[in-house]
């Protein structure tokens, strides 16, 4: 089984980009560090009964996605409509990539 993460972890992740993690993400990550790869694959109900494979990435894995791809500020303005971008649940924050 995949090991969860520390409180310390959680925080330093926290102070390096300036964010408040929502406490059932700690909560998750501290029981599990992500859903492994292949054999510990999620899958959730979706619409129309379709089930949708995904899997969770441990926090050294969204580091370097972060770090990999998401470098640039670019709104989301600039790649979908604003009807799309009002349909996305109000959490999401209106940068497709962002520094936080």
């Amino acid at each position: 089984m995949i090991k969860g993460v520390s409180n310390e972890e959680l925080d330093k992740i926290e102070a390096k980009y300036g964010i408040t993690l929502p406490k059932d993400f700690r909560e998750f990550y501290q029981y599990k560090n992500g859903s492994g790869y292949h054999f510990h694959i999620l899958y959730p109900k979706c619409e129309n009964d379709n089930i949708e494979p995904f899997y969770l990435f441990s926090l050294d894995e969204m580091i370097d996605e972060k770090e990999a791809y998401f470098s640039d500020h670019e709104l989301m303005s600039d790649y979908y409509e604003e009807d799309e971008i009002n349909n996305l649940d109000k959490r999401i924050k209106p940068y497709l990539k962002n520094k936080k």
